[in-house]
């Protein structure tokens, strides 16, 4: 093969010189082919140094020169052989004709780039390629005038864009390219050299061209050297090609010594592979089955991770990059975990295809740019508080103008789609969020005889006449072009229709101020009218709380204070948010300020903003249509926050349930989980009920992420990150905790509720104000200052119900200065920090308790104080990477529940042992998520995880191809031709709802009944599968094939026919036959066997006869089972000897039946025709058997598919019973028992490659179409 001319300054290392001349020397890899100690330690080098090169080279060197060029690679001798003898034949006749070496070697060199050129762009393609851009214009059209069509520049540019075949002109694709772009102009003028205007067709055209230019190049952008790490990854571990790699390490495992090679990181798996001195080293580890992660530094494993499984812990050290591998690892595992949650899987972003860059690497693997796209958005949004959607497009450094203090502020400006952030470099000195739909013009800030200071200036203009200045942009140019796009998309998408923009129709206001919905057009549209509802003000104005002249002073106090802090540093979202915003926040929100503040802080107000009339249309969809979780809802509308009397009228819980009903159908996901309803109640005290729900939407997805999913993995995780917390501030403290094993038990009420409901609500809402500012800090700070501060209570303490009363009294004693506190009728203020040990001392006890009729109390703001004073180190990224490593250990936790829950209702059928279950359900695991991890698994119902009638089992399903891979595993039946046709029709009988799919506990009942039941069952199941309506008409006449694919298979047998007799017996009812076994109340996931049939008694429990072209069929199954099998003439003679028995017991029922419909019509006759005396059922049999013809040999098999099938001929299933257990062969094969555990392993080890287009290229709903 060709190769683009390289450098090799040593030509003869490691190479030895097969051919040579004076230009050029053939050379092959030293230890090729051979097995002696060159070979090892030449294989040895290339596995450390990652090298392995082809073993064949030609290199072109002169004479004169010590430099060489490598111009030609291969695999194989013939191939490397032939382009030997192409140069001898060809390039060295000419080449003694230059008079210089340096001449024949640029000669050379370009003879062998244009080879090369040839090669990966072919003449045709290139044809196909100008056909494919000039097909939507005809070459005549005045588009063209202004182009010169013949200019070579323009040729090339159209020649090199083959990708374009691939693409529809009119794809969306094409519309990402701005016109006003740099690029595109340089194409304009470089390429197409217009002289003039150009026509607007022709712009278009020439952006399509350049877009499929763009495209191929970032298909390309993937460097050769990762091409080949990525092949040798396919190869090395036989991973798909759907198995993508992100990024490989060079590493050491330690196994015994430590063993050099390579680490690969994939979507999937964790993959290793090292060669030294001969011997192999493979590990492969799915990200599924890894527990923790941890970095060690011991003395045995220095500088080292360790990566933990169920079974046994690795040990890799020696990184080059070990901060980049881990964090790796970390994000991938981090992945896998939310797959394993049902929650989506990785998919690449295709955005980042089409992003333009400056400051990526394109040395970078693609996948890892995305990884790493995905962890900087993150940490964006995070920090900004923005909707889940943002993706962080770059970022720059620059300054900042505040006009609060006339200076200029060093930062970073971040950049994406719908904002522009600010941050200092000073941690809380300032930053500023800019939504650019309030943007009216983004412009260059230059002015003649500027400062330094004012250089490479940017001016944001907004449309309420606020402007923002950033200064010392870097590639200021760029970042111009960046907004401007941006704004111009916003643009468009302002004047296109959204579904999420709503028109309400009759909005008004009425004298209470409440805003009134008409619903009767929805109401209409679903059948009947419904009555008006109303979007409800905050119920605090509704419903006060009793006031007092010194809480009014407070709070007017306070909103004067915040006044004041907006007219210096702005109001709204643009405002300057500085070290006196936090100042204030911790001492206490204004209630009239709360709405307004909370959704500026929680970033609640932008998903608002963007989506005007959402909240109106699902919560009028929820009044006609019912959410899965809306008996929950109903069960805890009366239990939220009960002492307040809002919640205590119909206006409160009306409200509430709206919001809560509103939200579950939003989030299907998540629908409701208890201690929502107490957040949502708090919110709608203060917010309206529109600012209520979106307040809901950020805490539920973006401020506590997976908190409120039906398994509370997010508070399980922070209980973990909690845990890791004490152990480092509160040392002393962190082990009395862990013997009495408090904080599993506190982390889960503080957190799920934010407080809410461990402490009164008035002093609640102070740690709420600083939480939606903060962050989930908030909660870890709060939680440290509460133990703190109980510390020496806690100490004292002997079981876990003291500690738990001494921290519960603790907060129900934790009061608001600024609000009254009721306790009975009177109404009384505490705001001082009571002396613990005083009143221990003084009365005896361990807690807070009452004095001189009063609470003892510590202020909730003294509380915050103390909890930033002493822990306000603590950020939120520190502990998103302890949720991370926390996340492992509490989803596989979770994940060994469902097992455990899975194998105690599978083991209860008594087919396979707990051991074998959990190998069985952990294979299936790691298909299916292989699977939805490729994009080839459906996607889980997030109905199915919110029904309580759904049980663990029913949430992994098998589809056909995976099953037919455990039937050829495990039963013995799958030998020969037929044995397909046999799996898909116990795959029909098994699959209850008909939708191509079995849950494991269908799956383990169809197993045991081929593998592990007693012989009646088993054979009992093998003669159902050869009856109607699992064996139909067309099947039996058509012809048997080696070569019939499964897919093929699977649509014969599952297809209905139109033209087909009324089976005898219905689906149902021969399910009842194999698997009810007398138990016709036995239900396998939640669907009774006996449902759908028609009989009852032993009518429906009889098995149907089986006519002679049905037995015909079956026989030759079980014949062809053994037609590879030549060694066991014992089963062969077994089976011609029940088959001719079956045959004669056939005929001879025929015959009994034809005597005795003869003997019924002489009696209808008369008694002329009467039965000879003494003629008896016996002897009528006896006279048929000694007719019959005699047995065949015993080597040859029955053969009566020759002859038309009897219709008068049958034999039932106890015949059938009766003629095998004559023939201890046969019994032996139907007894045999699988050994599960052993074929798994295998099914483990061996990545079996499924030939058929059903197993990958059938999509689920295809396979539903064939059931």
């Amino acid at each position: 093969m060709w190769v683009k001319p390289q450098e090799v300054l040593i030509a003869n290392a490691l190479w030895v010189v097969e051919r040579s001349n004076q230009y050029f020397v053939l050379q092959k890899r030293k230890g090729h082919g051979t097995r002696g100690l060159s070979s090892l330690l030449v294989g040895t080098m290339d596995s450390v140094f990652d090298t392995r090169p082809p073993p064949y080279r030609i290199l072109h060197q002169t004479p004169s020169s010590e430099v060489s060029y490598l111009v030609s690679v291969s695999v194989t001798s013939s191939e490397i052989f032939a382009d030997w003898a192409w140069l001898e034949s060809t390039l060295l006749p000419i080449v003694p004709a230059f008079d210089s070496d340096d001449d024949v070697m640029e000669f050379v060199k370009c003879k062998i780039e244009s080879l090369v050129a040839q090669r990966s762009v072919p003449v045709e393609v290139q044809r196909r390629a100008l056909k494919t851009v000039f097909r939507c214009v005809p070459l005549r059209s005045t588009a063209f005038r202004c182009v010169p069509l013949r200019s070579v520049a323009f040729c090339c540019l159209l020649l090199r864009s083959a990708a374009c075949r691939f693409v529809p002109l009119r794809s969306t694709a094409f519309r990402r390219i701005s016109l006003r772009s740099a690029a595109f102009r340089c194409v304009l003028l470089c390429h197409a050299r217009c002289p003039g205007p150009v026509p607007s067709m022709c712009c278009r055209l020439l952006e399509r061209t350049f877009a499929c230019l763009k495209r191929r190049l970032l298909s390309d952008s993937e460097s050769d050297s990762f091409k080949s790490t990525t092949e040798k990854f396919r190869r090395l571990f036989n991973a798909p090609a759907e198995e993508k790699l992100v990024n490989h390490y060079s590493c050491s495992y330690w196994k015994g010594v430590p063993r050099q090679g390579w680490m690969y990181l994939s979507i999937s798996h964790l993959s290793f592979y090292s060669f030294i001195l001969g011997r192999e080293v493979k590990v492969r580890l799915r990200w599924t089955d890894i527990v923790s992660l941890d970095k060690s530094n011991s003395l045995i494993f220095p500088d080292s991770i360790k990566i933990s499984t169920r079974q046994k812990s690795y040990f890799f050290s020696m990184f080059l990059r070990k901060r980049e591998t881990y964090d790796l690892i970390e994000q991938l595992a981090n992945i896998a975990m939310r797959q394993l949650m049902r929650e989506e899987g990785f998919s690449e972003d295709p955005e980042l295809l089409n992003k333009i860059s400056r400051n990526v690497s394109r040395k970078t693997p693609g996948l890892k740019r995305d990884l790493d796209a995905r962890a900087h958005s993150e940490a964006y949004r995070s920090n900004f508080r923005l909707p889940c959607a943002e993706k962080l497009d770059g970022r720059a450094d620059c300054t900042l103008w505040t006009p609060y203090n006339k200076q200029h502020v060093w930062g970073t400006l971040y950049i994406s789609m719908n904002f522009v952030c600010f941050e200092s470099r000073v941690k809380g000195l300032v930053s500023l969020i800019v939504p650019l739909r309030d943007v009216s013009l983004v412009e260059r800030a230059d002015s003649p005889g500027c400062t330094q200071d004012l250089s490479s200036a940017i001016c944001v203009s907004m449309k309420h006449r606020q402007s923002f200045l950033f200064a010392q942009v870097a590639d200021r140019d760029f970042v111009l072009e960046r907004i401007a796009e941006f704004l111009a998309r916003l643009t468009t998408c302002a004047a296109a229709p959204s579904a999420d923009r709503v028109s309400i129709q009759s909005v008004s206001s009425n004298s209470s101020g409440y805003i009134v919905v008409d619903s009767d057009q929805q109401g209409k549209s679903q059948g009947g009218a419904q009555e008006p509802w109303e979007l409800q003000p905050p119920l605090m104005y509704q419903f006060p709380s009793p006031a007092s002249p010194e809480t009014t002073g407070r709070q007017l106090k306070k909103e004067e204070q915040w006044e004041h802090l907006f007219d210096e540093y702005g109001r709204g979202m643009t405002m300057y948010r500085t070290s006196a915003t936090s100042q204030l926040v911790l001492k206490g929100i204004p209630s009239t300020l709360r709405a307004e503040l909370w959704m500026l802080f929680s970033g609640a107000c932008h998903e608002m903003a963007t989506h005007p009339g959402y909240y109106v249309q699902l919560a009028q969809r929820a009044r006609s249509v019912r959410c899965p979780a809306a008996d929950e809802i109903e069960r805890d509308l009366h239990r939220s926050l009960p002492e307040h009397q809002a919640f205590q009228s119909p206006t409160g819980i009306n409200a509430l349930r709206r919001v809560l009903t509103a939200y579950a159908l939003r989030n299907p996901n998540i629908g409701y989980c208890q201690a929502m309803n107490i957040v949502a109640s708090v919110l709608l005290l203060y917010c309206s009920e529109e600012q209520a729900f979106w307040l809901m939407v950020a805490i539920c997805e973006r401020l506590l992420p997976d908190y409120y999913n039906t398994k509370v993995v997010g508070a399980l995780v922070d209980q973990g990150v909690l845990e890791d917390l004490i152990s480092v501030e509160l040392p002393d403290l962190y082990t009395k905790l862990e013997q009495l094993g408090v904080v599993g038990m506190i982390s889960l009420s503080w957190f799920l509720t934010i407080f809410l409901s461990v402490m009164p609500f008035e002093s609640a809402v102070n740690v709420m104000d600083c939480f939606l500012f903060d962050g989930a800090r908030t909660n870890f700070m709060v939680a440290l200052a509460v133990l703190d501060a109980n510390r020496a209570a806690l100490e004292d303490c002997r079981d876990d119900g003291e500690a738990m009363t001494c921290l519960c009294r603790y907060l129900e004693a934790v009061t608001n200065s600024d609000i009254p506190v009721r306790v009975g009728q009177s109404v009384f203020y505490t705001y001082y920090k009571p002396d613990t040990k005083h009143l221990d001392a003084e009365l005896g006890t361990d807690c807070l308790t009452l004095l001189d009729g009063q609470n003892t109390s510590i202020d909730v703001s003294l509380l915050i104080y103390e909890a930033y004073t002493n822990f306000g180190k603590l950020t939120n990224s520190a502990i998103e990477r302890l949720r991370l490593k926390h996340r492992l250990k509490v989803i596989q936790t979770i994940e060994d529940s469902t097992m455990n829950s899975m194998i105690r209702c599978v083991e209860a059928e008594q087919f396979f042992t707990a051991a074998e279950l959990k190998d069985l359900f952990l294979y299936i695991k790691e298909e299916y998520l292989t699977l939805q991890s490729y994009g080839r698994g459906a996607l889980p119902d997030p109905a199915e995880k919110q029904d309580p009638s759904v049980h663990n089992y029913q949430l992994y399903k098998v589809d056909y191809p995976l099953f037919h891979t455990l039937f050829h595993k495990l039963c013995n039946w799958s030998a020969g031709s037929m044995a397909d046709s046999i799996a898909s029709r116990a795959f029909k009988l098994m699959d209850t709802s008909g939708d191509g799919l079995l849950d494991l506990r269908q799956l383990a009942w169809l197993l045991g009944l081929m593998t592990r039941s007693d012989l009646p069952r088993r054979l009992r199941l093998f003669y159902c599968l050869h009856l109607p309506p699992l064996l139909d008409q067309h099947e039996m006449d058509s012809p048997i094939s080696d070569n019939t694919e499964v897919a093929s298979e699977a649509c014969e047998y599952f297809e209905a026919l139109s033209d087909a007799e009324p089976p005898p017996i219905s689906l149902a009812e021969m399910r009842e036959l194999v698997l009810g076994d007398g138990h016709r109340s036995r239900t396998v996931s939640g669907t009774s066997f006996t449902s759908g049939a028609s009989g009852t008694g032993e009518e429906s429990s009889q098995v149907p006869m089986m006519n002679q072209k049905q037995f015909i069929y079956m026989w030759r199954a079980l014949y062809d089972m053994f037609s590879e099998e030549q060694t066991r003439p014992e089963i062969f003679h077994s089976i011609a000897h029940v088959g001719t028995l079956l045959l004669q017991i056939g005929e001879v029922g025929k015959r009994f039946q034809k005597e005795r419909t003869a003997s019924a019509s002489a009696v209808l006759q008369g008694p002329e025709a009467r039965p000879v005396d003494g003629l008896t059922d016996m002897s009528l049999l006896s006279e048929a058997l000694s007719e019959v013809t005699p047995e065949p040999a015993a080597d040859e098999a029955p053969s009566a598919a020759g002859r038309l099938p009897d219709a008068d001929w049958a034999v039932s299933f106890e015949q059938f019973v009766a003629s095998v257990l004559t023939e201890p062969p046969l019994v032996a094969f139907f007894e045999a028992r699988a050994d599960v555990v052993a074929a798994v392993s295998q099914l483990r080890n061996v990545r079996l490659t499924r030939q058929t287009s059903l197993s990958f290229s059938t999509s689920p709903a295809e396979v539903n179409a064939l059931a």
